[in-house]
């Protein structure tokens, strides 16, 4: 199950719990956003993390842009995917 937000796929992992099935081996979550408590869901919650604060800053330099009467510039930010146990798969990475 794949959702807009991390709170939508707490939500949804709370009711897949309440029916007596096991996120991320029954049904794999993963949300959207990676919020501080996605890691400390159970189990931790897979994501897509945006980087916000360039988002942020693409926001504000568009917005003055358009008050200024300039051209703005349209940016793709590339999203991560945060992989933890709610997707049924765990990744270890040797450093």
């Amino acid at each position: 199950m794949f959702t807009a937000c991390d709170l939508m796929a707490i939500g949804a992992m709370r009711a897949i719990s309440d029916k007596g099935l096991k996120v991320g081996d029954d049904i794999a979550v993963v949300g959207y956003d990676d919020i501080s408590v996605a890691q400390f869901t159970n189990p931790p919650l897979t994501t897509v993390r945006q980087d916000t604060t360039i988002a942020g800053q693409l926001l504000v330099k568009n917005l003055v842009g358009l008050i200024q009467k300039k051209s703005i510039t349209c940016s793709i930010i590339p999203p991560q995917l945060v992989i933890r146990e709610t997707c049924g798969l765990v990744v270890h990475i040797k450093s």
